[in-house]
């Protein structure tokens, strides 16, 4: 999946599920807002090698449910 601003999706790190949410995209830069529980846990600028370094444990929500990146 392309990630794109308000895009989605769950991501296990260290053990830890966060909600994770796209909240700008400016010249290959990716902000995403983390959640665990509920909570904001932080904010981080990320670049496209995250989505690619993570990619066997990121669960994308297209707003259809959730489904995994390589359902395409």
């Amino acid at each position: 999946m392309n990630p794109v601003k308000g895009s989605r999706f769950k991501v296990d790190i260290h053990g830890m599920v966060y909600n994770a949410n796209i909240t700008h995209v400016n010249k290959g830069l990716y902000i995403i807002d983390f959640y665990y529980d509920g909570e904001f846990r932080t904010s981080k600028a990320v670049d496209k090698q995250f989505f690619k370094r993570y990619e066997s444990v990121i669960d994308w929500d297209n707003g259809l449910g959730r489904r995994k990146d390589n359902a395409k």
